[in-house]
């Protein structure tokens, strides 16, 4: 588990989390930290790979069901591995 914030509650209007949480399990927790730092009112921007990319990859695959996939990469000639969660948007 990741460490708190090292931010006051409430200090922030805005918080973007932008092409991160696709790569968590469970988003519980990261998402109650992001609202805890966000004043009353704030607005939490969310962006993440739409769960159709999962599909179009793995046609074979229940898109109803939240999993596990990995992809590979290459960076600069450095092979990496990717894991994601795929959620279809109904999920939380």
């Amino acid at each position: 588990m990741a460490a708190p914030l090292p931010y006051r509650d409430g200090a922030f209007d805005d918080v973007v989390a932008a092409l991160v949480l696709h790569y968590l399990e469970d988003w519980a927790a990261p998402v109650s930290e992001l609202r805890r730092v966000l004043r009353p009112g704030g607005r939490l921007i969310v962006a993440v790979n739409h769960p159709i990319i999962y599909k179009l990859i793995h046609p074979d695959a229940d898109y109803f069901a939240v999993a596990r996939w990995s992809d590979e990469y290459t960076f600069d000639g450095q092979r990496a591995t990717l894991t994601y969660w795929h959620r279809p948007l109904r999920a939380r």
